[in-house]
């Protein structure tokens, strides 16, 4: 197989790796405010037990998750700027193979549609951030001011994260999938062999 769809679907599939490490990171550390991303109440639920013993109040379980996501911010932003140095990689392979006479044209489309994806996706993480920086009922040091409000600011920044990390899993999916199925089904021509001189 060409080694320019080989190494584009190398770019890929190391973008989705990304991708998951990236998941795992906005999931599990703040797994229950993630989850209220599917309650549609405006009060997200209550924190996760705590072990036998353990006393957690309501202001550091509201402190500890402004600072995973905060986390999770800063890692989300990695992953679109690893996404858009992809994109700008893909595009110049792409045009190699567009250089030699090949069809590409269904991996062009299924870049676009990743690009398309990635905005939509920087737009949310954009959501996220300012809904962070505006920290509504924490100060500037992360600790809580007005708890009603700082609930709120999780669960809304929680969603914003969780729905920007899908759109743009989704994408890498989907991008890796067009690739891997167009290395299987094309095959540049042969070369051409050279007719054997006259007389030989």
């Amino acid at each position: 197989m060409n080694r320019i769809f080989k190494t584009l679907q190398k770019l890929v599939l190391a973008g989705v790796a990304a991708s998951m490490i990236s998941g795992l990171i906005l999931v599990f550390p703040s797994a229950p405010v993630f989850a209220a991303a599917g309650n549609q109440s405006s009060n997200p639920p209550a924190a996760q037990t705590t072990p036998p013993g353990q006393k957690v109040s309501q202001k550091e379980r509201l402190q500890k998750r402004f600072k995973q996501e905060q986390k999770a911010l800063a890692a989300q932003g990695k992953q679109i700027d690893r996404a858009t140095v992809l994109v700008n990689r893909a595009q110049k392979l792409i045009g190699r193979a567009l250089a030699k006479g090949w069809p590409v044209e269904v991996l062009q489309t299924a870049l676009e549609d990743f690009k398309d994806a990635l905005t939509s996706a920087a737009k949310m993480h954009a959501g996220a951030s300012q809904i962070l920086s505006a920290h509504g009922g924490f100060n500037a040091n992360g600790m809580v001011t007005n708890a009603g409000q700082a609930r709120q600011t999780v669960f809304s920044a929680a969603e914003s994260l969780l729905e920007s990390h899908q759109v743009l899993s989704n994408a890498f999916t989907d991008l890796l999938k067009e690739v891997t199925s167009f290395r299987k089904s094309f095959r540049p021509g042969p070369k051409a062999t050279p007719a054997p001189a006259s007389g030989v």
